[in-house]
């Protein structure tokens, strides 16, 4: 669930969750869309944490990524 959208569109604030195979997801409220942090950029997120995402370009047919850039709480 996101918290807030900055005014940067390419940075989001969200809770993250993470699943059994290491793959973290944050929802965007407004759209739905699913951000996909890869294991590689959670840094040391963890499930349930509050964290400040950057939005990696979106790529043709594929899930939208990105990568943790600050744990807020």
């Amino acid at each position: 669930m996101i918290k807030n959208i900055s005014a940067n569109k390419n940075s989001i604030e969200g809770i993250i969750r993470i699943s059994h195979k290491g793959l973290g997801r944050v929802i965007i409220k407004d759209t739905d869309e699913v951000v996909e942090i890869a294991h590689n950029f959670l840094k040391t997120a963890l499930h349930g944490d509050t964290v400040k995402i950057i939005l990696h370009p979106k790529k043709k047919k594929e899930e939208r990524t990105g990568e943790v850039s600050k744990i807020i709480r």
